[in-house]
């Protein structure tokens, strides 16, 4: 009797520029309906943010299964105001946005200060008070998510401590960040009929990351506005990991 032979897969590569998870590809068209939650009511959008998380699961599981990487769903924390998680305060000072902690694989947010801002940061509300902008957000979270189960996360954390410079550190940053636009962009396009996202939402999507991004007197770590909508695009147009490869691209177009 024959022994049934086992499929050898290469090793994974979590590099920067030749990761494994760029040959994932597109995401499934994903059936995930939005609902009506009201981005100021905290028990609303936690349920919403919840909800989708699991189209999110679904989604990257099939892709990064396909490209052979160990899946694993991240956890969510999400209070109405302040909290404290392993990677610091949430929200963090004069910020509305939450954040994902790699050691815990975890994101926080706070709903409070996703809708009406915190300190110097407006809400996401004075942009738009449609939840779909809210998954975006969240699936920006996811794609860090999605950096830290292929390796891109550790290989840049790598390169950030070998660093010369802060200038180097924070261009790794923005390209870590932008990469999660793209990321971003493609699921908000795989679950667009269902959800579903027409053109005028579709417009309020590129314009919320439009303004999102560096601005004047902080840090330069997230990209410029415009190269985070652009990235965003990205995601949404091509539909495919390789097309969110900014490790490869000029500075310019992730400065």
């Amino acid at each position: 009797m024959k022994k049934a032979v086992q499929e050898q897969r290469a090793p994974l590569d979590t590099s920067l520029k030749e990761n494994t998870v760029y040959s994932a590809g597109s995401l499934p068209r994903t059936r995930c309906p939005g609902g009506r939650a009201d981005v100021f009511d905290h028990d609303q959008i936690k349920a919403h943010i919840l909800k989708t998380a699991t189209c999110m699961d679904q989604a990257w599981q099939a892709a990064l299964g396909k490209a052979g990487i160990p899946f694993e769903p991240p956890k969510w924390v999400i209070a109405p105001g302040e909290g404290r998680g392993p990677c610091g305060d949430f929200p963090q000072a004069d910020s509305a946005a939450p954040y994902y902690c790699p050691r815990t694989m975890s994101v926080y947010a706070s709903t409070g200060a996703m809708a009406n801002g915190n300190g110097e940061s407006t809400g996401y509300a004075r942009i738009s008070t449609w939840h779909g902008t809210y998954t975006a957000m969240m699936s920006h979270e996811y794609g860090h998510h999605v950096q830290q189960l292929s390796g891109l996360a550790q290989a840049r954390w790598d390169r950030t401590l070998a660093a010369a410079s802060e200038t180097q550190r924070l261009a790794l940053s923005r390209r870590l960040e932008l990469q999660a636009n793209c990321f971003a962009g493609m699921f908000m396009r795989a679950v667009a009929p269902s959800y579903p996202v027409p053109a005028e939402r579709r417009r309020d999507l590129f314009a919320f990351w439009g303004n999102l991004g560096d601005q004047r007197g902080r840090p330069r770590d997230h990209g410029s506005p415009p190269n985070n909508g652009v990235w965003f695009r990205q995601g949404w147009q091509k539909q495919h990991t390789g097309r969110c490869n900014t490790w490869t691209t000029p500075a310019g177009k992730v400065s």
